[in-house]
């Protein structure tokens, strides 16, 4: 379990909204409960209690990885990866593995992070597989030929995964997308055995929640931004049978989990459920009308904040219909 406080995040629902979007789309998302948290009897504002992501039947629904399997299927699943920035005590030589490939802007080497197994308990055999397989697919992703129908990238992705992973950072607009924050895992190659991308998490520098940069306007695209990460999203959507499964796939969520009304209605709950814990929150803290580094813009009360966060939605819907429609 993790206690996350939404501090920057001043609507204190960003991610908990998210999550819910996300298991409307019928994908796990952390559960999640706001709380109130006291330590040693001192008031410490609203927090949020959420799963963590790990291998669980009920979570990350894969295969158990034990050291000894190193043959076959066995050795082929199941992995939870990810791309994130480093603590100081988690960067060193046996916790990642660098891309052989640049990132999207041609600057740095995308980090490949072991999540599950932890890096200590995985068998050489076993890195060695995943990083084969992280290899073989960025290399036949990168080459000419990608699309090719037998040959190429379907062979190493779930596509639809990657389709609902797109749209959602997309509509968030979040300022994390694909570089950060950002799980994919594998299962086994008798389970299927490709590269699904998820659980999505941390989206509290979303929904217009974002700046020096101009992700808090919500037309343009996320993935087209300066610094979104691997090569992977650009070259998946120059990929016109791709582009037309997202696009076929927005047709479908607009008509309900992404449409605003739906959206507005779980903001609803979610604020009805936090009651006057907000009210003690901002007592406690007194930063509703402060800049706080990542907002863009300040109001002077929670109902304001609340309000803006429906109306950037509501602005990022009509433009993402409107560029999606035409294409």
């Amino acid at each position: 379990w993790i206690l996350y406080a939404p501090y920057i995040d001043k609507s204190l629902i960003r991610n908990s909204l998210t999550y819910s979007l996300a298991r409307q789309m019928n994908i796990y998302s952390s559960r999640i409960k706001h709380c109130e948290l006291l330590i040693d009897d001192e008031y410490q504002g609203v927090y949020v209690l959420m799963e963590k992501i790990k291998k669980d039947q009920n979570r990350v629904n894969i295969a158990t990885l034990n050291p000894e399997e190193i043959f076959s299927d066995d050795v082929t699943g199941g992995y939870i990866l990810k791309m994130d920035k480093f603590t100081d005590s988690s960067e060193n030589d046996s916790t990642y593995w660098q891309s052989q490939y640049l990132d999207d802007q041609g600057l740095n080497y995308i980090k490949f992070q072991y999540h599950y197994p932890k890096y200590q308990n995985l068998a050489n055999e076993q890195k060695t597989y995943i990083h084969n397989f992280m290899s073989d697919f960025e290399t036949t992703l990168f080459s000419n030929n990608y699309v090719d129908q037998v040959n190429g990238y379907q062979n190493f992705i779930n596509v639809k995964s990657f389709i609902d992973f797109i749209l959602l950072n997309e509509f968030s607009k979040n300022g994390d997308a694909y570089k950060f924050s950002t799980y994919f895992h594998k299962d086994k190659e008798s389970n299927g055995g490709k590269i699904k991308m998820g659980p999505f998490w941390d989206f509290d520098r979303a929904y217009g929640n974002y700046w020096p940069t101009d992700l808090y306007n919500t037309d343009g695209w996320r993935y087209n931004n300066s610094g979104s990460g691997p090569f992977w999203f650009k070259k998946l959507l120059a990929d016109s049978v791709f582009e037309n499964k997202l696009n076929c796939r927005w047709q479908e969520l607009k008509l309900n989990v992404l449409n605003p009304e739906n959206t507005s209605a779980i903001i609803d709950s979610l604020v009805n459920n936090l009651g006057d814990s907000r009210k003690r929150n901002y007592i406690r803290w007194s930063n509703i009308n402060e800049t706080n580094g990542v907002s863009f813009y300040q109001f002077n009360s929670y109902h304001q904040e609340v309000d803006f966060l429906k109306f950037w939605i509501e602005n990022r819907f009509d433009w993402l219909d409107s560029t999606l429609s035409n294409n």
